[in-house]
């Protein structure tokens, strides 16, 4: 993983990243200053953990788990779920339609 800040910080909220801060380099005094405009739970410092952080992702405690479609709910694992299990097979998430929809050569229909 390549940061291009000197330091990442991840603010955690409720399991849920709700911000991504860079800094030039390791100073506690801007650091702090930064962090209390912000609602937050944890900070976690990207570069010791080697995870890049999205808004929205969740944080297992060792993966943060990306937030793809607005309808899939967090679970008690915090991971990402679709409001229906996916079947067995190559099917991608159609969120218009809220469904999986199989996809086999050029052929691609809603199940």
């Amino acid at each position: 993983m390549t940061h291009f800040a000197g330091h990442q910080q991840a603010l955690i909220k409720n399991n849920i990243c709700v911000h991504v801060l860079s800094f030039a380099d390791h100073d506690a005094i801007v650091m702090q200053e930064t962090f209390a405009n912000f609602d937050y739970d944890v900070v976690l410092d990207l570069c010791v953990v080697q995870k890049d952080a999205t808004l929205g992702s969740s944080w297992d405690g060792e993966n943060f788990n990306v937030h793809l479609y607005p309808s899939w709910t967090l679970g008690e694992d915090l991971k990402w779920h679709p409001p229906i299990s996916k079947p067995e097979g190559q099917f991608w998430w159609n969120e218009e339609l809220q469904n999986w929809v199989q996809q086999s050569g050029e052929n691609i229909a809603p199940i």
